[in-house]
């Protein structure tokens, strides 16, 4: 993928007036089919999950955009040395690329190791975690795949 794509592609913070956005695309009946908890979730719960996370700095929400539109989400959790990432593409947004763009983004400014638990059957997130540099290491007994890259060192 050429850089000029991730280059039209916006990373920035997300804020509390991005929520109403993010649960909308979280309660997508095909990101929960992808998510780890695959129930709805009320907004009261969204709003207090983030509330918490935008306060932890060892968290990190962002909104990604293209052409100042709202194409997706990642998440970077950071604990014991490495990055945990997730991501979700918005439904209008899904088969174009923009997952890899996206994480491509994220994972090409970090230098220390990066993982992702993804859910067994969701082959669109296991792409594009390989696509970035991720190698399948396990698979948990309730069917959640571990993918890792090592630390980056240049």
């Amino acid at each position: 993928m050429s850089k000029t794509h991730l280059k039209s592609l916006l990373l920035r913070l997300a804020t509390l007036e991005d929520g109403p956005l993010l649960l909308k695309w979280r309660n997508d009946k095909q990101t929960q089919q992808a998510s780890h908890c695959s129930t709805p979730i009320k907004y009261s719960e969204h709003e207090k999950w983030l509330n918490a996370l935008l306060q932890d700095p060892l968290r990190m929400l962002y909104v990604v955009e293209k052409n100042n539109v709202a194409v997706g989400s990642l998440r970077s959790d950071f604990a014991n040395g490495e990055f945990e990432l997730s991501w979700t593409v918005a439904p209008t947004h899904r088969g174009q690329s923009i997952g890899k763009q996206m994480l491509s983004l994220l994972a090409d400014k970090i230098k220390a190791p990066i993982r992702a638990s993804i859910k067994k059957g969701n082959s669109a997130s296991i792409k594009i975690a390989e696509y970035v540099g991720m190698q399948y290491v396990k698979e948990e007994p309730k069917g959640v795949f571990h993918y890792q890259r090592a630390a980056i060192h240049e």
